[in-house]
């Protein structure tokens, strides 16, 4: 997520995502993903509703995985879903260039006397030029009629044998183009309906205590019931790996703040945390092993009144005097991109924006 942030800071940096409520910028497809998409809306084969088919993804530094199945066979607006997360493998066309670097490094080391005559980087000058247009176009039937390429050095002739593979380039660029442009003519309707997901994530939260349950950890009193304790710092999980996620129906976490009657506190933070660990050992709590914090999400519910939350009444007994509270109840609801979250902060029903930015997000590095 690191990575991530930077891009995003970058962008922002640079004006875009910034120009108001129509204007925004958006860490979306993975590189797998935005090679499907152009599969389906660029492939010749016609494909029906239900048709598995696996795209592979041969970059620079990965190559990629991805296994989709049609939900929607429409020639306009075709569907299609996740049937495993993707895998990348650490198989690229950069590893070609490496390996190719190598052998020129080891052919020169191997004629000391010759060195003198060549430029101090030639090595790294012959990967461009010839080299890359051998390596794109090898496989093709009229390049391989010849048992032997050359690759031009500077006032150099050097012959070599290559044995590399070829790389197919530019798929990317244009699935994530075909997604957005479908979006726009539908009104949101992505090309790919779900994915599923690569880690968990939850929530920090408090549970009304249990001893069964909470054994061995923090515990609180609760100041408006004085019949109630809460176990601290447990972990609801929202999403757990390899869950099927629907990118047009986000997660919903559901939050109730108890107010004294004239608290003007109005907001909260909220902790997210995630776990590599399979569904079936993700920890309960902090206090087990496995899950790390993601980042701290602000909720600022600004210019909300008392006469919008809900009131409660504490009857008194013969030993305490009877006192109100107020709740404030607002959910949290989290969009999960293949590489991003993304929050937004409900309030009463509906998507609360006021004078002030409703959400602000703290990453485990500190930056927005």
């Amino acid at each position: 997520m690191d990575i991530i942030n930077d891009f995003k800071e970058c962008i922002r940096n640079a004006g875009f995502g910034s120009g108001g409520s129509g204007h925004s910028a958006l860490v979306d497809l993975t590189e797998a993903e935005a090679a499907a998409v152009a599969t389906l809306k660029t492939s010749p084969i016609t494909f029906d509703k239900g048709s598995l088919f696996l795209t592979v993804d041969a970059g620079g530094g990965t190559t990629d995985l991805s296994l989709m199945r049609i939900t929607s066979a429409d020639n306009e607006f075709p569907q299609m879903s996740q049937v495993t997360a993707v895998n990348g493998l650490g198989v690229g066309g950069s590893l070609i260039d490496m390996a190719f670097l190598r052998l020129v490094q080891q052919r020169l080391a191997a004629c000391p006397e010759a060195q003198s005559q060549f430029l101090h980087d030639i090595a790294v000058r012959m990967t461009r030029g010839d080299f890359l247009t051998l390596k794109h176009k090898f496989g093709q039937r009229a390049w391989m009629a010849y048992p032997e390429f050359a690759v031009k050095m500077e006032g150099v002739a050097h012959d070599f044998c290559h044995t590399g593979l070829g790389v197919r380039n530019g798929i990317v660029a244009r699935g994530l183009l075909f997604d957005q442009q479908q979006k726009w003519d539908t009104g949101n309707k992505s090309v790919l309906t779900t994915r599923i997901a690569r880690a968990s994530y939850g929530v920090v939260v408090k549970q009304l205590y249990s001893p069964e349950h909470h054994f061995g950890e923090d515990i609180n009193d609760d100041p408006f019931e004085s019949n109630k304790r809460w176990a601290i710092n447990q972990i609801q999980w929202l999403i757990r790996k390899g869950d099927v996620i629907n990118p047009d129906a986000p997660l919903k976490k559901d939050f109730q703040i108890c107010l004294a009657e004239g608290d003007a506190t109005r907001s909260w933070n909220a902790e997210i945390v995630m776990s590599q660990n399979e569904a079936s050992f993700l920890p309960r709590s902090l206090k087990q092993a496995g899950a790390v914090k993601l980042c701290d999400v602000k909720s600022n519910l600004t210019g909300v009144q008392q006469s919008q939350m809900v009131l409660k009444h504490k009857r008194g007994s013969c030993f305490s005097r009877g006192h109100k509270y107020y709740i404030c109840n607002f959910d949290i609801r989290v969009i999960v991109a293949p590489a991003d979250l993304r929050f937004e902060l409900w309030f009463g029903g509906q998507k609360f924006s006021g004078n002030h930015e409703p959400i602000d997000v703290k990453w485990g590095n500190g930056k927005n």
